[in-house]
């Protein structure tokens, strides 16, 4: 650190179960991690607030004077409704509703093999949220709402969470026929994960203890961002396990078939899938403790 100029890069993580914070310094290493479970219902949008402002309070205030930049990852696929304020209309869809009843309507509008078109893919959530809010102002998903109340304004959507919602990364744009439809003025713009969108809104500001001037960068699924930390070299396959898991591969061109998305990292994708459960079932055998143990035995080997 040179100074007292603020340098650390600040990670928030959205998963299933809670919220996590990691601070890291220009050299790649840890300076601070913390995590709660969610103050509320995972599909309540206030509980991920609060869960945020609950562990940038825990934060030692020097670090906190350090923090420079800031990003949020979210589970893939849990969308919201919200109005021009950018108010949640109700509780969020998670990433595993599936709505069937829209599938017939997803073929016709994303193109075929395209992720959007499945009654669970994210698109199947927008079409629903869109029927239970007809006048809504905009869909978001679960990172893409909290990095908006993070800057104060909601336009801005990611282009990793955005890939299931029917963006195709190849074409730069929406699959098929989603973006001429009526209510494509729902859809966030689409940017690259760390995209620098602005600074903190000051009342947000004030309530994390973060100083205004921190950057806001677009950030990316919960799934990408774990594998993005291990720092998977081209061929490197990873597997994820947190409440759900994943399985993810860099490779040097996109895959399709059903279940299996391909996000774009840098000049690679990561392809692979996911499950809609996992290691979070052990809760319902072991306690935390136990599982806690047995994963700093797997760490030593």
């Amino acid at each position: 650190m040179v100074g007292d100029t603020p340098q650390l890069a600040l990670g928030v993580d959205l998963g299933t179960s809670g919220v996590r914070v990691a601070l890291m310094d220009p050299a790649g290493d840890l300076r601070h991690q913390a995590g709660c479970a969610y103050p509320g219902p995972f599909v309540q949008p206030r509980a991920w607030q609060q869960g945020l402002i609950q562990l940038c309070s825990a934060i030692p205030s020097p670090l906190r004077r350090q923090v420079a930049g800031l990003a949020v990852a979210g589970t893939s696929g849990t969308l919201l409704a919200m109005d021009a304020a950018g108010h949640p209309l109700g509780a969020a869809l998670p990433y595993n509703a599936a709505q069937p009843q829209w599938a017939s309507r997803c073929r016709q509008l994303a193109a075929p093999g395209h992720p959007a078109a499945s009654a669970n893919g994210t698109m199947a959530r927008a079409l629903e949220l869109k029927h239970r809010y007809p006048h809504a102002h905009g869909l978001r998903h679960q990172a893409e709402w909290l990095t908006g109340w993070l800057l104060g304004q909601w336009r801005w959507g990611d282009l990793h969470n955005s890939l299931k919602l029917g963006w195709d990364p190849l074409r730069g744009g929406w699959s098929g026929a989603i973006g001429n439809q009526p209510w494509s003025g729902l859809l966030p713009s689409v940017v690259r994960p760390g995209a620098i969108l602005g600074s903190l809104h000051p009342p947000v500001a004030s309530k994390l203890g973060l100083l205004a001037t921190v950057q806001v960068t677009a950030g990316t699924t919960d799934g990408n961002a774990a594998v993005l930390a291990v720092d998977p070299q081209p061929g490197d396959g990873v597997t994820v396990l947190g409440t759900t898991m994943a399985l993810k591969q860099l490779c040097p061109e996109p895959l399709q078939g059903d279940g299996i998305y391909s996000h774009p990292i840098g000049n690679q994708w990561l392809v692979g899938g996911a499950s809609n459960s996992g290691p979070g079932d052990l809760r319902q055998y072991l306690h935390e403790a136990t599982v806690a143990a047995l994963s700093r035995q797997l760490e030593s080997r």
